[in-house]
């Protein structure tokens, strides 16, 4: 695993014990390294939904995909789902 990748993983980690800002800072060092890996917005996409920030969450599953396309059919269903729900 790349340096990316374990920020990443320890980013939702954090996301998923409500460690919010410590998950986007970790993010945020990801795109610093590699603003071009397409699963860091993925993780920004799942962070932001745990928040309860659809907009942003929608924003980054759309772009995860332009960098990485395999990410394509996940990142589409996620964004279905976000917008699909009543405010």
């Amino acid at each position: 695993e790349t340096g990316v990748e374990v920020l990443n993983e320890w980013a939702i980690l954090d996301a998923d014990y409500g460690r919010y800002q410590l998950a986007l800072d970790k993010l945020n060092t990801s795109l610093e390294i590699d603003p071009h890996w397409g699963p860091t917005y993925y993780a920004f996409g799942l962070v932001c939904q745990k928040m309860g920030e659809v907009d942003d969450a929608v924003v980054a599953y759309r772009k995860a995909p332009e960098l990485s396309p395999k990410l394509k059919q996940t990142c589409e269903s996620l964004t279905e789902a976000l917008l699909a729900q009543p405010n």
